[in-house]
């Protein structure tokens, strides 16, 4: 590491950067940056995403302090039955969530075989990229990063360019969270933002899964983003109760309750 890779990483540590600001802070070229970030990528989990630069560490920090807001064992649970049911597949798109950041988890240190993963958020994108360091080859994630504009409160890319960048694709499922669900409407996210790349997302996918914790069908949010007739499976956990479960099979949904404890 040279000189000038040092004070980089001495700045991300502080601050998140661009790859302008640090070329025109060290009197080089933006290709000059890149080749500097590309070097640290290899050995301090630098993540690059539309010209902004981010520590991996801080990344994760900001994951595991999300964590201690709801049960992370529901989560890992969950998560773990999901991978069980729908693995192995050869492409999938995950959104941004903590039950599907738990996922990317599980993904990262039990895949056994190649999968594409397309996603929105930062913070799967670099889960995925220290599983892969840690993985041999034959278990290894392809990670496609939309690009978008940043949340201000979540490490996601959302906004028209994401939107358009997902259109290009097709995957085999969709993985994604809710912020309410209504057993008589459907899934729900507080963000419009959200909701719009929901729908794109909910088009793109052979099949739908979305991953939630039985509380949020107490809850309302404020726009919709999928009809029952949408999703294929859900999954939540063993509070779920049994008449709300034999409601959503009703509409068709395959209904798994994963275990809430250790």
């Amino acid at each position: 590491m040279n000189s000038r890779q040092k004070q980089i990483l001495a700045l991300l540590r502080t601050s998140d950067q661009s790859i302008k600001s640090l070329a025109s802070r060290f009197g080089v070229t933006e290709m000059t940056v890149r080749r500097d970030l590309k070097s640290l990528s290899d050995h301090e989990g630098v993540i690059v995403s539309c010209g902004q630069v981010i520590l991996y560490d801080k990344l994760q920090k900001s994951s595991e302090d999300a964590e201690t807001e709801a049960s992370a064992v529901v989560r890992a649970n969950i998560a773990e039955a999901l991978y069980h049911r729908i693995f192995p597949m050869e492409t999938l798109f995950l959104s941004g969530g903590r039950t599907t950041l738990a996922f990317a988890r599980y993904l990262a240190s039990h895949c056994t075989s190649p999968v594409t993963v397309v996603t929105n958020s930062l913070a799967i994108a670099s889960t995925l990229f220290c599983g892969n360091n840690r993985n041999d080859s034959t278990g290894q994630c392809k990670v496609i990063l939309l690009g978008g504009e940043l949340r201000n409160d979540q490490m996601d890319l959302m906004g028209p360019v994401a939107e358009k960048n997902l259109r290009e694709y097709h995957v085999e499922w969709l993985v994604t969270g809710c912020d309410a669900a209504d057993t008589e409407r459907g899934f729900f996210t507080s963000d419009l933002s959200v909701s719009n790349l929901e729908h794109e997302s909910v088009k793109i996918a052979s099949h739908v899964a979305v991953v939630t914790a039985s509380e949020k069908f107490a809850l309302r949010a404020f726009v919709k983003f999928a009809d029952f007739s949408d999703i294929d499976l859900l999954v939540t956990d063993s509070k779920l109760a049994p008449s709300t479960a034999s409601q959503l099979k009703e509409y068709g949904l395959e209904v798994i309750r994963a275990s809430c404890e250790e």
